[in-house]
């Protein structure tokens, strides 16, 4: 028979086995026993704790601003790789556009092609400005130490008052100026240097002493390019040839002429090839044929000055009736000057022009070690030089200014303009 199990068992007869204790460690000996009374077996022997074993830690990851200049170093060398590829790119391009027709890159439409035709893409704009009387070419013209520099700026203060824009000043300056600011289309080709500042909308003031400093100011060797085809007027002032002589001594300026270039065609109308003339020196005034040739000269390049001027001579100024002026004569001539420059001057502009004109002077001699040597607005030069203070001087002008009245060709002149009766 089968034993008959009891579902429901009586607490009382219920076993229950307690899992036997840890072994006692040896950081704790006295470790108190189960509070259970079930026997054990006897103790465990103290085992040492061992330390775990070393376990392999992550890799730490680098600081985060080496990572940040690490991508920018990158990235700089990028950019550097790629402005170096762009830049022989354009160079390629450029030696390509060498081979098309620049036809295109003129005046019209080379702003359109500023890598092909080497414009900037400024663009100049006129605005609109008070009215003006029209612009002027006008010469101030004379031989040197013949009241040119009274001449030319007695002209300089009226076309400032007609025109405040008006540029001024000697041909060799002006040439400089023009090579310095002028610009040049790629396709210009050479033209007169008038017409350049023509082209800024302004009176053209230029001081000459000869046909041929004309010439050289327009950038062109033509001797039979005649001054009146290019200007609106020419002014002239001459003096006796004997004091003009006598005074360019004084300032050291004399130099030689040779009595076969006096007869040349091109005498005073164009330079001549490799012309190098030296100073005279003071020994060689002693020789009165050098003043002779010197008042040849002078004659000789008025004639050829006045010839060029034609119709477009204005006024030829005697420079003696210029000196020591009072402010009304002063008024008086440059009303006069006026009538020619087409422009109604006040009676106030013309008073206030005579002062201004009587109120210049010449730069100090005892500036210092290093002076200018001349006012580069009004071109007067610093006091006049003495070659010589002896008596002796006197003795050798004198003989020298009889020599050129003696002359024929000399005296002749002398008497038409009124030196000599």
């Amino acid at each position: 028979m089968h034993k008959k199990i009891d579902p429901h068992p009586s607490p009382s007869v219920v076993h229950t086995q307690t899992p036997p204790p840890p072994p006692p460690s040896c950081a704790s000996p006295n470790t108190t026993q189960s509070r259970l009374t079930i026997p054990i077996s006897p103790p465990l022997p103290c085992v040492p704790r061992l330390s775990p074993l070393p376990v392999a830690m992550p890799r730490r990851r680098p600081i985060r601003a080496f990572e940040t200049l690490r991508h920018a170093m990158s990235s700089l060398q990028h950019t550097c790789i790629g402005l170096f590829t762009l830049m022989l790119l354009l160079l390629a391009l450029l030696q390509f556009s060498n081979r098309f027709d620049t036809s295109i890159c003129d005046t019209a439409h080379a702003q359109e092609h500023p890598l092909l035709c080497g414009t900037s893409r400024r663009v100049c704009r006129d605005f609109p400005a008070p009215e003006a009387p029209p612009p002027l070419v006008v010469i101030a013209a004379g031989g040197s130490r013949a009241g040119s520099t009274w001449l030319f700026n007695a002209l300089r203060i009226l076309l400032r008052v007609r025109d405040p824009n008006t540029v001024a000043g000697w041909h060799a300056d002006l040439s400089a100026w023009h090579d310095r600011y002028a610009v040049r289309p790629p396709n210009a080709t050479g033209e007169p240097t008038a017409r350049a500042f023509q082209r800024m909308g302004t009176s053209l003031l230029v001081k000459v002493h000869l046909l041929q400093d004309w010439h050289h100011f327009q950038a062109t060797e033509d001797a039979d390019a005649k001054m009146e085809q290019h200007v609106d007027a020419v002014f002239t002032s001459y003096r006796d040839v004997r004091h003009v002589v006598r005074s360019v001594r004084d300032m050291g300026w004399g130099v030689d002429v040779p009595l076969g270039r006096l007869t040349h065609p091109d005498f005073c109308r164009k330079r001549a090839p490799q012309q190098r003339h030296k100073t005279l020196t003071a020994g060689q005034y002693h020789d009165k044929s050098v003043w002779v040739r010197q008042a040849l000269a002078t004659i000789r390049c008025r004639e050829v000055l006045l010839a060029a001027a034609g119709g477009k001579l204005k006024m030829d100024i005697k420079a003696e009736d210029m000196r020591g002026l009072s402010e009304a004569a002063t008024v008086a001539v440059l009303r006069d000057m006026g009538t020619h420059l087409d422009y109604a001057y006040s009676e106030g502009e013309l008073e206030g022009a005579a002062r201004e004109l009587m109120r210049l002077r010449a730069p100090l001699c005892n500036a210092g070690a290093v002076a200018m040597d001349l006012n580069p607005v009004t071109h007067l030069h610093r006091g006049h030089v003495q070659v010589d203070k002896s008596p002796a001087a006197g003795l050798v002008e004198r003989r020298g200014m009889g020599a050129i009245t003696a002359d024929a060709d000399c005296a002749l002149w002398l008497t038409r303009h009124g030196y000599v009766p």
